[in-house]
């Protein structure tokens, strides 16, 4: 049997089934390097790191916030050209397909401005590295820990364990209080009859 012949149904499965098998390979590759690499800049917390500890320790690196953005992106260009290419085996006439997409872009833009707006404001917050994976920062009022990033939206984990999503066009305002230095203020009491150098040794 001619399995590569024209026409012949048996050629269009083994393509559909390379597509899928190569699809599944380059989805596991993804997903392995990007894990490898976010363990080398420190991107994954620790199993025993406390849930809505204090924070504050030092942010990731700029490349560990990309990561995961990066994954989201190229998962979604493998399946998208995965399934083009099953699709276009099945006999089905992928040209419209682009044509539409094209109109389709255009309606999202225009009936989903909030969207956009969030992507295009997250892509400068990353770019800018305002905030960093594992920074300890302060937006629209709720305070905590970064804990990650997607296309849309920043998760952050208060003082109490709550984790707060917030999407990218609400952010007003960034307080980031793990770069370079802080400064906290404390107020202790001593009593009044305790010598001064044991009360220094006592506060250190």
């Amino acid at each position: 049997v001619d399995v590569g012949g024209e026409g012949n149904p048996w050629a269009s499965i083994l393509d559909i089934a390379l597509a899928a098998i190569l699809c599944w390979l380059a989805y596991r590759s993804v997903c392995l390097f990007i894990d490898r690499r976010m363990e080398e800049e420190g991107g994954v917390p620790e199993a025993d790191e406390e849930v809505g500890g204090e924070g504050g320790g030092a942010g990731a690196t700029r490349m560990a916030t990309l990561l995961p953005i990066l994954r989201y992106i190229l998962i979604a260009v493998i399946f998208s050209i995965a399934g083009m290419v099953i699709l276009s085996r099945l006999g089905v006439d992928i040209g419209p397909l682009f044509a539409g997409a094209g109109v389709v872009g255009i309606a999202v833009g225009f009936g989903a401005q909030t969207l956009v707006q969030d992507l295009i404001t997250g892509l400068f917050i990353v770019v800018e590295d305002s905030m960093s994976v594992g920074d300890f920062v302060e937006i629209n009022g709720f305070m905590g820990t970064v804990e990650g990033f997607n296309l849309r939206t920043v998760r952050l984990r208060d003082l109490e364990g709550v984790v707060h999503h917030i999407t990218f066009s609400k952010i007003s305002s960034i307080h980031n209080m793990s770069r370079q230095f802080g400064i906290a203020l404390l107020k202790i009491r001593i009593p009044r009859e305790l010598p001064i150098d044991d009360a220094i040794l006592l506060m250190t």
